[in-house]
């Protein structure tokens, strides 16, 4: 794809996601051809955060995560984390190197009454590729939802087929509703997949 293709694409879908390495000879296109519902009843918006970084603002910010792996899991890579969630604070601590694989903990302050450290596994070592997308993302749930609240999922994380066609190929939702449990975020997914002929 050439940059002017490119440029044409996001004029004409600003929204568009590619993926790009440095090296790379061609763009691929993340965000593939799909249903995008759109959000006409004005829910409350769940947004998806897909680098560590991200994920630690938004708990500062007090937003609660709801964290889901990406695509298949890579057997090697150029890096690899492992990442943990504070019980209290909602704040991630992560490392990339095994001897340095549990989070802080020496303060005393930081144990709990039973004995245990407040800090919570929320991935185990992963890999990371830069030709692949970031295998860890995140929901991020504002605050001070109420459980059972029905919500627009702007960037649905999972691979959820709507519509397949007699060829093999399909279309995944890239957008809906969904509802918050206080626990997790539940798509709904519609009753039946739409089959082109």
């Amino acid at each position: 794809m050439s940059d002017e293709q490119l440029r044409s694409d996001l004029t004409k879908n600003p929204r568009l996601c590619i993926f790009a390495t440095p090296t790379a000879g061609r763009l691929v296109y993340l965000r593939t051809p799909g249903i995008n519902e759109g959000n006409p009843e004005q829910l409350p918006v769940v947004l998806t955060v897909r680098s560590l970084p991200a994920m630690d603002y938004a708990a500062s910010q007090g937003q609660r995560l709801v964290f889901r792996r990406v695509g298949t899991e890579n057997e090697f890579g150029d890096s690899k984390f492992i990442v943990y969630r504070h019980s209290v604070t909602g704040r991630l601590w992560w490392s990339g190197d095994y001897r340095d694989g549990f989070p802080p903990s020496e303060d005393q302050r930081e144990i709990q009454s039973d004995g245990r450290s407040p800090w919570e596994q929320v991935a185990d070592w992963f890999w990371v590729r830069p030709d692949r997308p970031f295998p860890l993302a995140a929901y991020v749930v504002p605050k001070d939802l109420e459980p059972g609240t029905h919500v627009f999922v702007e960037d649905v994380i999972e691979d959820i087929p709507l519509e397949l066609w007699n060829q093999g190929d399909s279309a995944r939702m890239l957008s809906g509703r969904a509802v918050w449990t206080g626990e997790d975020v539940q798509l709904v997914i519609p009753r039946s997949v739409g089959i082109v002929g």
